[in-house]
């Protein structure tokens, strides 16, 4: 990050929350500054513009998935299906407190294509959730299968996600984690229903 870390940290804590909630779109710098009392020239000094700014906070959501959520898919002491469970823990932990709100689904719909510096970060956390969820398969599947089945989950999961945010409820992912779950341990086709 720019400028002073503990300050500029703080701004993108606070500002990630206002994009989740808002969307990218719906929040300025200005809504920021009058949201959390920050003065909006500080916030400039630090991040220059709101797109810059934008690249600290998906990155911080970025650090957050990759330290606190992703980890538990590659630890091959533990047998694929408890990893599986461990990072859905993770991942409903993450969710609820957040009110089901994905910072990188709304960002990629309201933005992939219209700047081109967020096209790397957006298919950077993607990718990272297909590779894990690739890495819980490999114990079970070939490589090529499990990084099929693993895209056809995110996908899926993408929409439980939005659907938890319509309800108020993080049902949605669990069920379908419950599935994915069933399908794991009868080791059988998992494209079919999932």
């Amino acid at each position: 990050m720019h400028g002073n870390n503990r300050t500029s940290e703080m701004i993108v804590q606070k500002a990630a929350a206002m994009f989740q909630s808002d969307g990218y779109a719906a929040v300025n710098i200005d809504a920021i500054f009058k949201e959390y009392n920050i003065d909006a020239q500080l916030i400039l000094d630090l991040f220059e513009n709101k797109a810059v700014m934008t690249l600290s906070i998906v990155a911080y959501i970025q650090d957050i998935f990759d330290k606190n959520i992703l980890i538990y898919a590659y630890d091959k002491t533990t047998p694929s299906p408890e990893r599986l469970v461990r990072l859905h823990q993770a991942l409903e932990d993450y969710f609820a407190k957040n009110k089901g709100a994905c910072l990188f689904i709304n960002f990629g719909i309201e933005q992939m294509h219209r700047n081109s510096m967020f096209t790397g970060p957006i298919w950077h956390y993607f990718s990272s959730l297909k590779n894990a969820y690739s890495a819980i398969l490999e114990d079970q599947y070939p490589f090529e299968e499990a990084q099929e089945i693993a895209d056809i989950f995110v996908a899926n999961l993408q929409g439980a996600l939005i659907m938890a945010r319509i309800n108020g409820t993080i049902w949605s992912v669990q069920r379908l984690t419950k599935r994915f779950l069933q399908k794991l341990h009868a080791n059988g086709t998992m494209t079919d229903s999932l």
